[in-house]
C-alpha cells in the first residue's frame, strides 16, 4: 500500500511577511573585485603624466583599470541598494503552503531579482555611454579626438581630428574602435587601447593577470615596482574562464555565485496557522481490498445469525396472533 501525504494549513486572513523572514542571498564576487588590480597603489604606479596623450598602453592603463575599480564599486552599490528594497519585499499568502510550492515561489522571486538586478545596473550605464559618443565628447587623453594645431598665432583656430584604430576603425563613427596591445612587439594577451577607457576596459579581459610571465612583462614595461605595492596573479578557479570580457562580467555585476539560503522553518514560526489540516490519498492493492471483503463479510455472517432467528421470531408471532383473530368463536 502506497500513502500520499499533503499538508494543508488555512489561515483566515492573509499573511504578510518580508522576505528577509526567511530567505536570505548570499553573493560571491569575481576575485578582481576584492585584488590587488584594483587598489589605488596600482593604479598610481600605472599612471604616467608623460605619456598621456600617446597612442600607446602606457598612456591609458591607469585609466582602465581606475574604470574596473569604479565598475567594481558601482556593482556592488547596486546589488547592495536593490537587496534592501528585496528583503523589505512582502510574501504574501491567505494559505499556509505547503514545502514544495514555498521552494517553488522563491525560487521564482530570486530569477526574476537577478534579471532584473542586471537591468536596473545596464540601463543607465548604456545611456551614459550614448551620451558621450553622440555629443562627441573628447577623452582628456585624446584617444578619441585629437588636437591639431595648423598655424601658431593669438587667434589660431585648433582643430580636433577623430582618432583610427587598427587602421581603419574611426572613433568619430563609432567609440568601440580597438586594436591589442603591444609590448616589445610582444602580444599582450587580453588587453587593448581604444577610443575610451570605459569601451577599452569592457572589451578587455583579465588573462594577462592570471599569468605571472604576462604580468612581469607589463611591469618591465612601466618600470620598478614601489615597495608599497604587492601583486598576486589571479587564481584560475573562476568557473567563467580567464579569457571572460570586462562587459561579461558586467552584465553579471561580477557576480559569481549566488547562494540562497530558504528557509521553510521560519516561514512556518513567522505565518503562525491557525489551524491544520492533514490528508492523504490511499491506494488499494489487490490483497488490501480481499482482505476488506472477507472482513466485511464476516461481519455480515455475524450480523445474519444475530438477525435472522430473532426476524423468524417475530414473523411467527405475528402469524399466530394473526390466525387467533380469525378463529370463530364456539357456540
Amino acid at each position: 500500500m502506497s500513502v500520499q501525504t499533503n499538508l494543508d494549513s488555512l489561515s483566515t486572513i492573509y499573511e504578510y511577511h518580508a522576505l528577509k523572514d526567511f530567505l536570505i542571498i548570499r553573493l560571491i564576487y569575481h576575485e578582481v573585485c576584492s585584488s590587488d588590480f584594483i587598489q589605488q597603489s596600482w593604479i598610481e604606479y600605472l599612471y604616467d603624466e608623460q605619456s598621456i596623450t600617446n597612442q600607446n598602453y602606457r598612456a591609458v592603463a591607469a585609466a582602465q583599470f581606475q574604470v574596473l575599480n569604479y565598475l567594481c564599486i558601482i556593482a556592488d552599490g547596486t546589488i547592495q541598494e536593490s537587496l534592501v528594497q528585496f528583503y523589505s519585499t512582502k510574501f504574501i499568502t491567505n494559505d499556509f503552503i505547503p514545502f514544495s510550492l514555498f521552494q517553488t515561489q522563491t525560487d521564482s522571486i530570486v530569477d526574476i531579482f537577478q534579471k532584473t538586478l542586471s537591468q536596473t545596473f545596464k540601463r543607465p550605464f548604456e545611456m551614459t555611454q550614448d551620451l558621450l559618443q553622440g555629443n562627441s565628447l573628447m577623452s582628456v587623453f585624446q584617444t578619441n579626438w585629437k588636437f591639431t594645431v595648423l598655424k601658431t598665432s593669438s587667434w589660431s583656430p585648433i582643430y580636433t581630428n577623430p582618432m583610427f584604430y587598427n587602421q581603419t576603425c574611426n572613433c568619430g563613427t563609432s567609440s568601440k574602435c580597438t586594436e591589442p596591445v603591444f609590448i616589445n612587439n610582444t602580444l599582450v594577451d587580453g588587453l587593448y587601447i581604444g577610443c575610451y577607457p570605459v569601451e577599452t576596459m569592457l572589451q578587455s579581459s583579465l588573462q594577462c593577470f592570471y599569468n605571472q610571465t604576462c604580468l612581469q612583462m607589463i611591469l618591465s614595461y612601466f618600470g620598478e615596482l614601489p615597495k608599497n605595492v604587492t601583486l598576486r596573479v589571479l587564481s584560475v578557479s573562476n568557473q567563467y574562464g580567464i579569457d571572460e570580457t570586462i562587459q561579461e562580467m558586467v552584465d553579471r555585476l561580477f557576480v559569481d555565485q549566488w547562494i540562497i539560503n530558504q528557509s521553510y522553518e521560519n516561514y512556518f514560526l513567522k505565518c503562525q496557522p491557525t489551524y491544520c489540516t492533514y490528508s492523504y490519498i490511499e491506494y488499494f492493492n489487490i490483497f488490501y481490498t480481499v482482505t476488506m471483503i472477507l472482513g466485511l463479510y464476516d461481519g455480515l455472517t455475524v450480523l445474519l445469525r444475530i438477525l435472522v432467528p430473532l426476524m423468524i421470531y417475530f414473523l411467527f408471532r405475528i402469524f399466530y396472533k394473526t390466525k387467533i383473530s380469525n378463529c370463530p368463536l364456539t357456540q
